[in-house]
């Protein structure tokens, strides 16, 4: 006897009705599928029907292989005005976005950014006070070192006239041959018996002498007087005290005698060295005077330009530091010096437009770009290259540009660079771009940086050969194949490419002229993005020169 099922169970095993019948249904859809798939691979292609907007007819004619890609417009030359000014500044005015300034604003220096200079010229009111000040100390002290400068040479002039006199002195004294060979280690003791001796030394050696031999003949007189005198008293014609009297005389006169003998010697033993001597040092001191004046002289010198090159290093900052202040002040005006468009340099920055945006109150750093002012006379287009492409594209190749916001226009233009190195603002994206930038021919002034555009590099040029659209192409493996419509249906031909992009493959083997290929053939196998990466092309084709874009 079996239990009776509670609500639960009743429940789980409705579940598991339903689930069984779901996958039994979806087996039943999967096999119809199958089976459909089956019938429509396995049918007879020659049955399809195919309208004319679904074929083409093989062409011959010249044929282009080129890289078509997106970009945007830009100015070659770009002049990008940055802030001057040290800190950081407010803006106070600034020239709407998308003004043109013509040569006509830059003759008459229309004012583009005015920053807050407010503090900058309170600044340069102390410097200028500070400036002032130096300049006068600078100005004390170059006529300070002009003034030692004339000190010293009188006070040195004084020092070589006083050692000129004190030679002049000795040579006075001794005579001139005697007192130059005077030196420290002469013996003056005995310049008396030197026979160059000349001078007032030798002037008073000889009055000196002469006394003592005048000294001696009165003497000998004397002797001579007293010796008649004691004969004439002998015979008494004279008197005692006559005699008395002689004999004084003689006994003075040898006094005056003994008296020039002493002065005599005195002078060649103490007055005479006494006075070379004497003279001597007092050149040799002067000597030394002098060389304490010149040395004097010199440190005092020496004080006075440190004293002077001080101040006048001082000067000089406190000069620059005005100056620069002024030119800061003059910096926060800035000037059109060219013509172009103003764009203001957060408007192609998304990070800084929306943290920083430039506008009147936006402090700004010192160097910052404020504003861009391209030249609208010679623009670029700038294109990203895939990195399946970039190697094919080399400077020199002609392009073709249209701009969106003129379909009807088409641009020439040059590959002007092809940068080495990847994108560095896609390193977020899976497949590398590299930026080609490409010159456009002539001036066009409608033109403005930012447009988007489209370009066509020709990459290769192919002459008189067959071309059919690049849909009409598939790959099966490593074979390529195109589709024909013909009386008896639809035949497939295996073909051969020299080259294709992403509107045309050029054809060398398998059709001809005037035949109808099948454009997107839909029963089949459709090829994958890449099935044209590695076509069988013909061996004469450079594998350079294929291209899809």
């Amino acid at each position: 006897m079996q239990a009776k099922q509670g609500p639960a169970q009743k429940t789980h095993a409705a579940i598991s009705r339903r689930v069984w019948m779901g996958a039994a249904i979806v087996l039943c859809i999967a096999l119809l599928s199958a089976a459909a798939v089956w019938t429509l691979t396995h049918n007879d292609n020659t049955n399809a029907t195919v309208s004319d907007a679904e074929l083409w007819e093989v062409k011959r004619g010249d044929l282009k292989i080129t890289v078509d890609e997106g970009g945007t417009l830009q100015a070659e030359t770009v002049v990008r005005i940055r802030s001057r000014v040290q800190g950081n500044n407010t803006i106070i005015y600034l020239v709407p976005e998308g003004t043109v300034i013509t040569p006509e604003d830059v003759a008459s220096e229309k004012v583009l950014v005015e920053l807050d200079s407010s503090a900058l010229k309170e600044r340069y009111t102390k410097q200028e006070i500070s400036y002032q000040n130096a300049s006068a100390a600078y100005t004390r002290a170059r006529e300070d070192f002009e003034i030692q400068q004339k000190q010293n040479e009188s006070d040195i002039k004084s020092a070589e006239l006083a050692l000129k006199f004190a030679h002049l002195e000795l040579q006075q004294y001794l005579g001139e041959n005697l007192a130059g060979t005077i030196a420290e280690e002469t013996a003056f003791q005995k310049l008396g018996a030197l026979e160059h001796l000349g001078g007032t030394a030798l002037k008073t050696k000889t009055e000196l002498q002469s006394n003592v031999s005048l000294a001696e003949e009165e003497v000998q007189r004397a002797k001579d007087r007293v010796t008649w005198t004691e004969k004439l008293f002998g015979n008494k014609y004279v008197t005692r005290n006559e005699v008395t009297a002689d004999q004084l005389a003689l006994k003075r006169k040898e006094a005056e005698l003994q008296q020039a003998n002493m002065d005599l010697k005195l002078f060649l033993r103490y007055q005479l060295p006494k006075q070379a001597e004497s003279r001597h040092a007092d050149v040799e001191e002067a000597r030394r005077e002098l060389d304490r004046v010149r040395a004097r002289a010199k440190s005092e010198e020496a004080q006075a330009s440190a004293k002077l090159k001080s101040a006048e290093a001082t000067y000089n900052l406190e000069k620059e530091q005005l100056a620069d202040l002024g030119r800061q002040i003059e910096n926060c005006v800035i000037k059109a010096t060219q013509p172009g468009l103003v764009v203001y340099a957060s408007s192609t920055n998304y990070w800084r437009r929306s943290r920083n945006p430039i506008e009147e109150g936006t402090s700004v750093r010192e160097r910052e770009e404020i504003i861009h002012l391209p030249d609208l006379k010679t623009m670029i287009a700038e294109v990203k290259l895939h990195e399946t492409t970039v190697q094919k594209v080399e400077p020199g190749q002609s392009a073709v540009i249209t701009v969106d916001a003129y379909p009807d226009l088409r641009l020439k233009g040059t590959v002007q660079e092809v940068a080495s190195l990847p994108d560095p603002q896609h390193w977020l994206q899976d497949v590398q771009v590299y930026t080609c930038v490409i010159a456009i021919d002539g001036s066009h002034p409608s033109l403005k940086p930012g447009m988007s555009c489209r370009t066509a590099i020709t990459i290769r040029e192919m002459m008189d050969t067959l071309y059919v659209p690049v849909q009409a192409v598939v790959g099966r493996g490593q074979e390529r194949l195109c589709f024909l419509q013909t009386p008896s249906g639809t035949e497939e031909r295996p073909v051969q490419l020299a080259g294709f992009d992403d509107r045309f493959a050029a054809i060398t083997q398998g059709l001809k002229a005037g035949d109808r290929v099948i454009v997107n053939p839909s029963w089949t196998e459709s090829a994958p993005s890449d099935a044209l990466d590695t076509p069988a092309e013909d061996s004469s084709a450079p594998a350079d020169q294929t291209e899809r874009s």
